[in-house]
């Protein structure tokens, strides 16, 4: 009776030792690349259908998307300048990052009559826009 005991005690430690997922098998989220106006990112097959989503700073969602494949690209060229989160979810899975959209030298964000210039500076009203380095 004894034996039958530790017999159904090893067999049941062999179960919960196998039944655990390996190290390869979790989620993953790799980022390929984060220059300029874009994050480029792939994910594991355990995330196609999960749900991205990219939140301003200012907390406005402002896409949402599923996975439809295993790559994705966030194009933040038009958007305006700030910190970007990019949240990817699926069930209680959830994996984040960060991406900084800048406003780059020599241009210039429109905000109503307010332009706010690469250099901090503020215009208000009308503004004649020109080159730099370019006479006129």
């Amino acid at each position: 009776m004894k034996k039958i005991v530790i017999l159904i005690a090893l067999v049941m430690l062999a179960i919960a030792v196998f039944a655990q997922p390996s190290e390869g098998s979790y989620p993953e989220v790799k980022v390929l690349s984060q220059k300029r106006d874009a994050f480029y990112f792939k994910v594991s097959r355990d995330l196609l259908g999960s749900e991205v989503e990219v939140i301003h700073d200012n907390g406005k969602v402002v896409a949402k998307e599923r996975m439809k494949g295993r790559k994705m690209l966030v194009d933040f060229f038009d958007m305006e300048s700030g910190t970007y989160l990019i949240r990817i979810t699926q069930g209680r899975y959830v994996k984040t990052f960060t991406h900084e959209k800048r406003i780059k030298s020599n241009e210039f964000e429109i905000l109503g009559q307010r332009v706010v210039h690469s250099d901090g500076t503020i215009t208000y009203g009308m503004v004649s826009f020109f080159q730099p380095g370019v006479s006129q």
